[in-house]
């Protein structure tokens, strides 16, 4: 299921789309991909999407912007088209995550838990003759 939303921005409408999106509640996650500092494809991937129409597209005079919104992604690609986007994607980001543990690092941590209940035992307590005197 998409859950980012890529869309196209002309750098003249960039400060316009912004303020839209921080109004609308998707500020603090919204990301700028600027062509200019490296290609976009490259930062796509570290970003998590390996498939996407936009990231081959040719951007003269525009910037990426990056919006993770799960189950808002129609909302956030309808903002950004009334806002000027002028191409908006929605894509799946990153890779399904599996839920299986390696044994051997069950193994591991339970070693682990068990030398540190072996520090923690208290030991006995000594009495010194100076203490002992009073």
């Amino acid at each position: 299921m998409p859950d980012t939303l890529i869309a196209i921005v002309p750098r003249a409408r960039l400060s316009a789309i912004l303020t839209a999106f921080h109004r609308n509640g998707y500020g603090h996650v919204t990301r700028v991909l600027d062509p200019e500092r490296a290609p976009v494809a490259q930062q796509l991937g570290r970003a998590g999407v390996h498939e996407s129409r936009i990231g081959r597209a040719e951007l003269a005079d525009s910037v990426i912007l990056f919006v993770p919104a799960p189950k808002r992604t129609s909302d956030a690609a309808a903002l950004a088209v009334a806002h000027g986007a002028t191409d908006a994607e929605v894509v799946t980001c990153g890779i399904p995550v599996s839920a299986a543990v390696v044994p051997g690092l069950i193994t591991f941590a339970g070693h682990r838990r068990g030398r540190r209940a072996e520090r923690r035992t208290p030991r006995e307590a000594e009495i010194t003759p100076d203490l002992a005197a009073d």
